[in-house]
C-alpha cells in the first residue's frame, strides 16, 4: 500500500460485481519496477511466472468495498 501514498487515485466506476467502488492511480517507472520486485519476493511459487509480466503494469487499481 506504499505505493499509493501520495497518491490520488481517480475514481473509476461501481463494480456490481465486487459491490465496490474501483480507483486508478497511475504508476512511474520506477514504482513499476519496485512492485514487480515485491511481488516476485512476497508471492506463492505458482504466481512467480503470471508476475514476471509485471514490467507492463502502468496503473495500480484499487476496489474499496461499501
Amino acid at each position: 500500500m506504499e505505493l499509493a501514498d501520495g497518491k490520488q487515485p481517480g475514481y473509476v466506476d461501481y463494480s456490481y460485481y465486487d459491490r465496490a467502488d474501483l480507483y486508478r492511480a497511475e504508476l512511474a517507472p520506477s514504482e513499476r519496477a519496485r512492485l514487480a520486485q515485491e511481488s516476485r519476493r512476497l508471492a506463492p511459487r505458482r504466481l512467480w511466472q503470471p508476475l514476471a509480466r509485471g514490467s507492463a503494469w502502468v496503473t495500480l487499481e484499487l476496489a474499496c468495498r461499501r
